[in-house]
């Protein structure tokens, strides 16, 4: 008689996180302190320097909190597709500045899409957390990364949204105390998500 075993649930140990400013930063440097692996990938060479060499861009990051990090195995890099396929979960964390007509502008999320999408493999997790209005997961992102991997979210990778809490210039508010809201395209996505960011 054949038993049929449940599947086993990914286990994400490696983190990259794509966008190092007043989102990504925090959330990387918060992985590394929690004892998993993480690559920071930014577009800016400069601030993959700075960030690199211990002088945090950021006032809700210390340096010696960012030394700590860097010590601990962080490290940050220019759009590299090796870094986002090594990843068991990538995080986009890019900024969505407001156009003249005070529209979003979903440039910069789509364009980190792109640079995910070639780098997807069968069972990442991909969690959406740059402020963005309602169905930009599902659609134009989603589509997005499905078009540049040829693999279907909710079937060979999980996709979740998991809006920013972030007030800059205060660092309380990235804390590991403030609530969170995640949101995931099946109810396994959601409960992976949820378990990475309880980390």
């Amino acid at each position: 008689m054949n038993q049929v075993t449940a599947p086993v649930a990914p286990v994400d140990t490696r983190v990259a996180v794509v966008g190092l400013g007043y989102v990504g930063l925090p959330l990387a440097v918060s992985f590394a302190e929690s004892g998993m692996g993480v690559v920071g990938i930014d577009v800016s060479p400069a601030r993959v320097a700075e960030i690199n060499e211990g002088r945090s861009p950021i006032p809700d990051v210390s340096a010696s909190r960012l030394r700590a990090a860097l010590v601990a195995g962080f490290r940050a890099v220019l759009p590299d597709v090796s870094a986002i396929s090594e990843a068991d979960s990538i995080f986009v964390c890019v900024p969505t500045p407001i156009t003249a007509a005070k529209d979003p502008d979903l440039g910069p999320v789509i364009s980190a899409a792109e640079t995910v999408g070639e780098g997807l493999r069968l069972g990442h997790l991909v969690v959406l957390q740059s402020t963005t209005f309602p169905g930009t997961t599902q659609g134009q992102f989603r589509a997005t990364l499905e078009r540049g991997s040829g693999l279907l979210a909710g079937r060979d990778f999980d996709l979740a949204f998991a809006p920013e809490r972030v007030s800059p210039g205060d660092p309380s508010s990235s804390g590991k105390w403030v609530p969170r809201l995640v949101g995931g395209s099946t109810p396994s996505a959601t409960t992976r998500a949820a378990a990475l960011l309880r980390r």
